[in-house]
């Protein structure tokens, strides 16, 4: 920055830098304020085109950020859309874009050992963030040295690496096959205390409810660490409005109002029709 004094004696002088310049530092500035006028800035940056459903969970997810009492909003959500319909791209959008508002910068992700390279590279390709997977042999403390990354539930296994997991806290956790955590098993009890030591807490599954009340209620107290017993079924719908996502294939369409993806009946009459 210059002083004005500076600024003075580069008029007089006809000092000026290349107009090209100037314009890409205009822009530049103008891009990093972008989020404060446009809640949704990171969906026309992203190397990706959402789809009507994701833009609608990403602005949900964007809403709970809303300051209320003076405290500043948390993103604590069960992701529960259907199998195929891109809850890796919702997420992306959300911890992208608090990126961009520097509202994050520790973010650990949570998921079956299978889906760990897969995560990375959606990552990495889609909003060109990098994470590292943690596994196998370790030295030190990686989970408080690493800012970005990917590890396995079943990480409780391990009795010195829970322990130096749960040594460290992080902005937000996500954990995919979410389904998995069941109250009273070792995944269930990092899930408490992952949700204990961060800011916005996300878990995704496509299957929310496996028949036992119990368990689908345990999801819901990761989300909310304070959460009352909720025994009638109006007042659980109620208090699920504001913090699940649950959408069906059959139920998408694209920004023209057209399915997505056929009915689940006429499916089964295209796959009679074809066998």
């Amino acid at each position: 920055m210059f002083s004005l004094p500076e600024i003075e004696d580069r008029i007089r002088e006809k000092r000026f830098d290349d107009l090209s310049l100037l314009k890409l530092n205009v822009d530049a500035y103008r891009i990093y304020l972008r989020y404060k006028f446009d809640p949704i800035s990171v969906v026309s940056i992203g190397k990706i085109d959402p789809l009507p459903h994701q833009v609608e969970a990403f602005t949900k997810m964007m809403a709970m950020l809303r300051p209320q009492t003076g405290i500043d909003g948390r993103i604590r959500m069960l992701l529960a859309d259907d199998v195929g319909l891109g809850k890796t791209i919702i997420i992306g959008l959300a911890l992208k874009e608090l990126i961009l508002r520097k509202k994050i910068n520790r973010i650990l992700i949570v998921c079956p050992s299978g889906l760990q390279i897969q995560w990375r590279e959606e990552l990495k390709d889609k909003f060109n963030e990098d994470f590292t997977i943690i596994r196998g042999n370790i030295e030190g403390n990686p989970y408080a040295e690493v800012d970005r990354a990917i590890i396995s539930v079943d990480i409780g296994r391990n009795e010195e690496k829970r322990r130096l997991l749960l040594e460290t806290a992080w902005d937000m956790v996500v954990f995919d096959e979410a389904h998995r955590l069941k109250p009273g098993n070792l995944r269930y009890d990092i899930g408490l205390e992952m949700s204990r030591r961060s800011a916005h807490l996300i878990l995704a599954t496509a299957t929310p409810h496996d028949g036992k009340v119990e368990n689908f209620l345990g999801l819901l107290r990761l989300i909310d660490l304070e959460m009352e017993d909720i025994k009638d079924s109006g007042d659980l719908r109620g208090f699920l409005d504001p913090l699940m996502i649950r959408r069906l294939k059959e139920d998408t369409v694209d920004f023209r109002g057209r399915r997505i993806f056929p009915r689940r009946a006429q499916f089964l009459q295209l796959r009679r029709g074809l066998c």
